[in-house]
């Protein structure tokens, strides 16, 4: 089997991680990986990292067009 090693863990997480430890009965490395494996299990299709992209009705915007938008919305 192959090690991990959690370092810097946040206190509210090192402290959750140690409570619900003790109250399942398990070490502090047993929780750790019961939990990726439940997390592993019961996660879900991740949303696209990117929206659809946008469909303008028209022509394509040229960079001059694209250039000027930018600087009207910095004013």
């Amino acid at each position: 089997m192959t090690a991990i090693l959690i370092k810097n863990a946040p206190p509210r997480v090192h402290d959750w991680l140690k409570h619900t430890a003790t109250e399942s009965r398990r070490s502090m490395t047993q929780q750790a990986i019961y939990c990726l494996e439940w997390c592993m299990e019961n996660m879900t299709e991740a949303a696209p990292a990117f929206p659809e992209p946008l469909h303008l009705s028209g022509a394509d915007l040229s960079l001059a067009e694209i250039d000027a938008a930018k600087k009207a919305g910095r004013k």
